[in-house]
């Protein structure tokens, strides 16, 4: 019953058998997955949707911990391969525990976008719906190389602007 909260899930039906007989993926009906058009309803109390003949690729995204945990949004809008627009995912930090050494290098609050293969995509970070740049993130695929079809054409995360680039030395200056 994915109504109980969890907002990623995504099952790669490969055959077929839970789905009348199309492969693809079954995911949570939320803003925070429903990215391809032609994902459809698998009824209203299921809180599920079913994306035939669709291969989702998961990219992790880490950004630093030096925000609320649940305090940064990402956006990501784009395009599938054959150029129709995606409907716009808005993605919280997966981690809800609380940070007790949010300065550490190896705090990361992360983020998992769930999105077609091949496509186009652009994120941007808002923190109280402003653009903040987070000082960096790592990306990477979270699922194997091919693992049901081509990594993203792109995936790119707004970069900062000059007046930005004053929160890119924490705790000193760079003079």
């Amino acid at each position: 019953d994915l109504c109980k909260g969890e907002m990623q899930v995504a099952i790669w039906d490969v055959d077929g058998s839970f789905t009348e007989g199309k492969s693809g993926y079954i995911i949570s009906d939320t803003n925070a997955i429903r990215s391809h058009p032609d994902c459809k309803s698998l009824g209203s109390d299921s809180c599920a949707l079913f994306c035939p003949g669709t291969c989702l690729r998961t990219m992790t995204l880490n950004v630093p911990s030096f925000y609320y945990r649940d305090a940064l949004t990402l956006e990501i809008t784009g395009t599938i391969d054959d150029g129709r627009s995606i409907t716009p995912v808005l993605i919280k930090n997966f981690r809800d525990k609380k940070v007790y050494e949010p300065q550490r290098e190896s705090t990361h609050s992360i983020f998992y976008a769930t999105l077609p293969a091949s496509g186009r995509y652009y994120g941007q970070f808002f923190l109280n719906d402003q653009l903040v740049w987070p000082l960096y993130t790592d990306m990477r695929y979270e699922d194997a190389v091919g693992n049901c079809g081509p990594d993203f054409k792109s995936f790119v995360i707004e970069k900062p602007n000059p007046l930005q680039c004053t929160e890119l030395i924490q705790n000193g200056s760079f003079e």
